[in-house]
């Protein structure tokens, strides 16, 4: 499976401090490696607000899975990926359009099952409180 990774803080202070983009990528190439798939991207959005629907690393990523260039999104947690629910719950139904897959490695979401899905949507509105 061809895999990307898309990692964010919304602050220099919050990467300083909190979970850095470093930490992000490597949590998403350790689990990418252990599954065995190819890393084919890695979109970074550093100082960027998880509430817009647009970002710049982001925007690509989605462009990437329209031309149908990877298999797999990999987060390392799923409010580095989205702070809204209205646009998680926009923007993972068209990953799925598009064959691409979405995990987030902190919760162990699985967006393939039914249960995963709804773990996916408690998580989102929790990230959005």
């Amino acid at each position: 499976m061809r895999a990307a990774i898309y990692a964010r803080v919304s602050t220099i202070e919050q990467a300083r401090k909190g979970t850095s983009l470093e930490t992000q990528v490597r949590q998403c190439r350790s689990y990418i490696e252990s599954k065995s798939w190819e890393l084919v991207g890695e979109f970074v959005d550093e100082g960027v607000s998880g509430s817009l629907d647009s970002r710049p690393a982001l925007d690509r990523l989605l462009q990437a899975v329209r031309a149908s260039e990877l298999d797999v999104v990999v987060v390392a947690k799923l409010d580095r990926f989205s702070r809204s629910l209205r646009h998680l719950v926009n923007t993972i139904p068209e990953l799925e359009d598009h064959g691409a897959a979405f995990v987030s490695v902190a919760e162990s979401i699985d967006g393939t099952t039914a249960t995963g899905r709804l773990f996916r949507s408690i998580v989102g509105a929790f990230a959005e409180f």
